[in-house]
């Protein structure tokens, strides 16, 4: 079958691999942060206090749409409740210091419906990172005829979310199945990199209801208004979703998490990720206790941390800095990079040369130095004029300018300055 993309976009760097690398798994640290929010929207109301003793797998802080559980068994050592979210917002976390038992095991679970344990666990979807429980209400409640399972990884063909569909097959097959019976779509799509496709398992056959589809590896071939195109034709306004197709796209990484809570009873404690750097080919698929500091994860691959220069999380041309290696590792991460000094970039004082790379490579059919240059010199009408809000930030302008002007980050402020100007006329 040849693989589907889209116009635009730039192809992902090959991968020296032949297949992505087997999940390592990173042993607890002494103490952990857990934010109690850890995804876009309303964070979780912590339901313990300092000093109070928790259990592995105990509910912490809860929402009517999600939760977060505490990774292991220990005591609440410190409540702080002006903690820096990664959107910029101030939200609780809760300081955990782990028991000093040899073993940590987990409460025995209780029969429960599969939609209690998804808010009970706090299952997430990505892309952004959303609470489960929420998508899945407004599936059902819209009727979804195509259920689309994203696989592709964001800037590296073979990142966690490969390592979850190769190495752990089996798992990601159970958690498609459990979305089909919930959601009942008449069409469903597993979208791999073509790279992805021959060593799928041949010994977990794949549900003949499932439709594997290679797709080229290209940026930001996996977000959902370039996945929904190029696997049915079909687009949606940005200010929409694809529900409004009656199309459900969902994470591989999702499907996995919801078969280990619903079908095998396991806390959701643990967060898959891909860490690159600070040398330019150290790639790793680590699976991290959720609340770990970055430093202990950096410490555990061996890695010295006065070689990073600066730590990113999310992918290379859309992630956001970090000011400290003691942030935690959260649900909302996929990737984590780290830079070392020599490899920084500096942003250029030059004037767009209207080269029009940034045009071609614009997925979304945009003119982001239009854009870009509206938004720095305040005329951010013209930019609203020009569809600045259907910008989806992927980055590739920014990554072919050949004066390196900062195009996200400005269109970024146009949007930014916008919506306040929005908020402030409805007042």
């Amino acid at each position: 079958m040849r693989p589907r993309s889209f116009s635009g976009g730039l192809l992902l760097p090959s991968s020296s691999r032949s297949e992505p690398q087997p999940f390592e798994h990173v042993p607890f640290p002494e103490t952990f942060f857990l934010p109690m929010k850890q995804h876009k929207g309303a964070g979780c109301r912590p339901l313990f206090k300092k000093d109070a003793a928790v259990q592995r797998g105990q509910i912490l802080g809860q929402s009517s749409e999600t939760a977060i559980q505490s990774p292991v068994s220990g005591h609440i050592t410190e409540v702080n409740k002006g903690f820096r979210h990664l959107d910029g917002s101030i939200t609780t976390c809760l300081t955990l210091a782990a028991s000093e038992e040899a073993e940590q095991t987990t409460p025995a679970a209780q029969k429960a419906p599969v939609m209690d344990k998804i808010l009970g666990s706090g299952v997430l979807d990505f892309g952004p990172a959303q609470p489960l429980m929420r998508k899945l209400i407004r599936a059902q409640e819209r009727g979804v005829r195509t259920l689309i399972i994203n696989s592709l990884d964001e800037f590296f063909v073979f990142g966690s979310r490969s390592a979850l569909l190769v190495h752990h097959t089996s798992r990601a097959m159970e958690g498609i199945r459990l979305l089909q019976h919930m959601l009942q779509p008449e069409t469903t799509y597993l979208a791999v990199y073509e790279q992805s496709l021959p060593l799928l398992d041949k010994d977990i056959p794949i549900p003949d209801s499932v439709r594997v589809v290679p797709l080229r590896a290209k940026h930001p071939q996996y977000k959902d208004p370039m996945l929904v195109s190029a696997l049915t034709g079909q687009e949606y306004p940005m200010e929409s979703s694809p529900l409004e197709l009656g199309i459900a796209s969902i994470s591989l990484e999702t499907a996995s998490t919801l078969a280990a809570v619903v079908n095998h009873d396991e806390p959701n404690t643990h967060k898959p990720l891909t860490v690159l750097g600070p040398e330019p080919k150290e790639q790793n698929n680590v699976l991290v206790p959720l609340g770990s500091p970055i430093r202990h994860l950096l410490q555990h691959l061996g890695r010295e941390s006065e070689d990073v220069a600066k730590v990113i999380v999310g992918g290379p041309l859309t992630g956001t800095a970090l000011s400290s290696l003691d942030y935690p590792v959260t649900k909302e991460m996929d990737q984590i990079h780290f830079h070392r000094a020599k490899d920084q970039i500096s942003y250029s004082s030059e004037v767009c040369v209207k080269c029009g790379y940034c045009v071609e490579v614009c997925p979304m059919r945009l003119m982001p130095f239009l854009l870009s240059g509206y938004s720095s010199t305040g005329f951010v009408d013209m930019a609203a004029d020009n569809d600045i809000f259907s910008c989806i930030e992927c980055g590739c302008c920014a990554y072919v300018c050949p004066v390196n002007i900062p195009l996200v980050q400005w269109i970024q402020v146009g949007k930014s300055r916008l919506s306040t100007n929005l908020r402030s006329e409805a007042v």
